[in-house]
């Protein structure tokens, strides 16, 4: 259980990075939506504004989602088992936690293959900007998502083990 709560400390501080990351990009993003919105009030427009806010928006959502998952803080419904007794709880808790990272690793995979497919040449199509730095700040959303259903998962199953 000790290496279990050490790696629970350091992966804290990773989630916990990644959601400073990613409220930064939502306040970076909030600011340039207000002043797209000033200027064009004045008849102007920011060239490539929605564009900035495509590849901006990656870092909130991306972060966002593993804070989320590793916090527990996504919609559960224990409406068939509330009734069950707490160990085949955790049970069902540990599966569905491993089967979760089993999924997203392949959605980590397949991003993996995407971001590799188009690293060098592709760019926005108005101010020309490289998409391969947003990918890899989405992928590694994607792969904490992942490690955080797993972590999730192990910790259930150390808890119905104790129980």
């Amino acid at each position: 259980m000790g290496k279990l709560n050490f790696l629970d400390k350091i992966f804290n501080r990773f989630i916990k990075i990644g959601a400073v990351f990613g409220g930064a990009c939502l306040i970076a993003l909030t600011l340039l939506i207000t002043v797209g919105i000033i200027v064009r009030y004045f008849g102007r427009a920011i060239p490539g504004i929605y564009e900035l806010t495509e590849v901006i928006i990656i870092g909130g959502v991306g972060f966002a989602l593993a804070y989320t998952t590793y916090m527990k803080g996504h919609v559960v419904v224990e409406l068939l088992t509330e009734r069950l007794p707490q160990r085949i709880r955790l049970a069902f808790e540990t599966v569905t936690y491993f089967l979760s990272a089993v999924i997203w690793g392949a959605i980590v995979w397949a991003s993996y293959n995407f971001m590799m497919d188009r690293w060098l040449g592709e760019k926005t199509d108005l101010i020309q900007i490289p998409l391969f730095p947003f990918r890899l700040i989405w992928e590694i959303g994607l792969i904490l998502t992942t490690l955080a259903f797993l972590l999730n998962s192990i910790k259930a199953f150390m808890k119905m083990k104790d129980w």
